[in-house]
């Protein structure tokens, strides 16, 4: 009887351990079948969050690609405009030196040609008795008890006349 008893406890503890190996088995596969899952999910997540990150950097790759060509348009814009600027003025520096010496050349061929007679700024002086001239609407210059030019003045005018006239075929000759 003892026997039997220990042959009973022990198909009991066999029959204990196998309905725990056989959970035991089903909990394992169970796992098993869960991280199946949840890798396949991970892999699809995975997959679907790196095409839309590709996507978004390559959209962005694309928009810092056209801001560069953006930036490359506006550089070459302004460097055209900076040359035709600079141009401009090159030009306007070269016209104003031919034009400096154009009127040296004029001033060199009035001074050889009248030696005598310097041309020398006006001298504009400040009169304050003139002031209440002014005021008063009266004349400033007298022009009463003129005459007008005698025959020398006259003769002398004329000269002078064919004298500028002589300066100017001059300057046409210089241009």
């Amino acid at each position: 009887m003892e026997h039997a008893a220990n042959t009973s406890i022990m198909t009991m503890e066999v029959f204990d351990s196998a309905k725990v190996c056989k959970s035991t088995t089903e909990n394992v596969d169970k796992l098993i079948a869960d991280t199946i899952e949840f890798m396949e999910d991970y892999k699809t997540t995975y997959n679907s969050n790196t095409v839309t990150a590709n996507k978004a950097i390559h959209n962005i790759g694309a928009m810092f690609k056209a801001e560069r060509m953006n930036f490359v348009d506006l550089w070459k814009e302004f460097q055209s405009d900076n040359q035709a600027f600079q141009s401009s003025i090159n030009a306007e520096i070269s016209k104003l030196q031919e034009e400096l010496a154009m009127e040296r050349k004029i001033m060199d061929a009035l001074t050889i040609k009248d030696e005598k007679s310097p041309v020398n700024p006006p001298i504009i002086k400040k009169e304050t008795k003139c002031k209440e001239k002014l005021i008063n609407n009266e004349p400033i210059i007298n022009d009463e008890g003129d005459e007008g030019p005698d025959e020398a003045e006259l003769k002398r005018r004329k000269a002078r006349e064919a004298e500028l006239d002589e300066n100017a075929r001059i300057v046409r000759e210089a241009e």
